[in-house]
């Protein structure tokens, strides 16, 4: 009874000094916030988008200066941004980003996101916004998870905005992290194995 209860006490243990210790992962996305100019180590766009700063119209990205613009100047909304990274099998994921729309009248700005991981789609989600006002932006947060099951797991944003007419759907601050909980127990996990084999 008392070698359970010092082994239940050492996971604990270990577990508070996993959750104290794993720090703030870093983006497994390259330029997420668009501040660098895309390129083929990024980034790949098709269709009606580019990277902006909305100049000289007044504009204040969600994280820095720059954003991704989806069928601006009343384009066909057809663009299409994606990434590919790397990530762990089995290990579940967070995606954040904000979006909104930039508007000088009325319609409907809409993404749809696509996680594609080992060749099947692990997330699908479309976002919108129908809301913003004359001549500014409007931001709003969005987060999902998902759970990889390849090395490589791609990205995907498609415009699915319902018109073009004098407003444009607009992207930044793109971010993929694994979920703290999955990064806490691979550290414990590492705390446990090197008990064991000392």
């Amino acid at each position: 009874m008392k070698r359970n209860l010092d082994n239940r006490s050492l996971l604990l243990a270990s577990l508070a000094v996993a959750c104290a210790a794993v720090p703030a992962s870093a983006n497994l996305l390259q330029n997420g916030s668009f501040e660098d100019v895309l390129s083929a180590s990024d980034w790949t766009i098709v269709g009606n988008a580019l990277r902006t700063d909305k100049s000289p119209y007044p504009f204040i990205a969600s994280d820095g200066f720059w954003a991704v613009n989806f069928n601006s100047a009343d384009a066909v909304p057809n663009g299409v941004l994606t990434q590919s990274f790397t990530t762990v099998v089995g290990q579940q994921y967070d995606l954040s980003f904000a979006f909104g729309k930039w508007a000088f009248g009325g319609g409907t700005a809409a993404l749809q996101v696509e996680v594609i991981s080992g060749g099947s789609v692990v997330l699908d989600q479309l976002v919108s916004d129908s809301t913003g006002s004359e001549g500014a932006e409007v931001w709003n947060s969005y987060q999902f998870a998902f759970t990889a099951t390849d090395a490589s797991t791609t990205l995907r944003f498609t415009d699915r905005s319902n018109a073009t007419a004098s407003f444009d759907a607009i992207l930044d601050n793109v971010v993929v992290v694994p979920a703290p909980g999955a990064a806490a127990l691979l550290a414990v996990g590492g705390l446990l194995v090197g008990r064991r084999r000392r």
